[in-house]
């Protein structure tokens, strides 16, 4: 059998179709926008956690994703949205975090395997986003090394911010592997809403961003109990 013989799709998970309907009804709609997108990634992390093992959840998870942003539910909505919700307000413990992770991309291994990759031994995490790049003129092997570079990244957890697949200016468009790869298995939104294309790579403010050191006080909260010189923290008030 030649590459080009062979067909493989993972069964749909009808959940995921069935909880973009629960967004298209007038009260969906009639939510803020920070509201309907808080309220759709933990809509996504419920089905994720709620999904069987062992489970490949990439194909539903993009498929998800790419629905929500071509509806208009969450404009511009992203699996880096999603990550860096869940990195930071999702408050699931770490352990959690990487079962998530594990489900995503096909695989839960202990996360000291990982360390013939990456430099992650005694539970070490890095500050800020992971980058994983193909060459500026992809081809067929950087495209497919980067990806999956990128998948045991994401699941080890590199660093404590995003995990980021980069294949500069797109997909090769010459190479017709890249629609049996990659196309026919994910969907093109796995270039559109999981990979970036840039041609030159820069930090932002949600790659640097983190909660560490910073304690949310209610304005019912006595103020005995804010003492950020002794704790050397940030206090910040907020409402409900």
């Amino acid at each position: 059998m030649l590459l080009g013989e062979f067909s493989h799709h993972l069964p749909k998970q009808p959940r995921f179709q069935e909880a973009i309907e629960a967004f298209r009804s007038k009260e969906a709609k009639g939510m803020s926008v920070r509201a309907r997108s808080e309220k759709v990634s933990q809509t996504l992390l419920k089905l994720i956690q709620e999904a069987k093992e062992p489970a490949f959840l990439l194909p539903d998870v993009v498929s998800f994703i790419a629905q929500i942003d071509s509806e208009g539910i969450v404009r511009h909505y992203t699996l880096s949205g999603f990550e860096l919700w869940l990195n930071q307000y999702s408050k699931i413990p770490p352990e959690e975090n990487s079962r998530v992770r594990g489900k995503i991309v096909g695989k839960w291994i202990d996360r000291s395997d990982y360390q013939g990759l990456f430099p992650i031994g005694m539970g070490k995490t890095f500050p800020g986003s992971h980058f994983v790049t193909a060459h500026k003129s992809p081809d067929l092997d950087t495209t497919v090394a980067s990806f999956w570079g990128w998948v045991d990244a994401f699941a080890a957890r590199v660093g404590d911010g995003l995990h980021v697949w980069n294949v500069p200016g797109g997909p090769p468009q010459s190479q017709i592997e890249i629609q049996w790869l990659f196309r026919d298995f994910f969907g093109d939104a796995i270039f559109t809403h999981v990979a970036k294309t840039k041609a030159m790579l820069a930090l932002t403010a949600f790659d640097l961003m983190t909660q560490k050191g910073v304690h949310r006080k209610l304005l019912t909260d006595s103020i005995t109990s804010v003492d950020h010189d002794r704790d050397h923290y940030a206090v910040v008030i907020v409402d409900e």
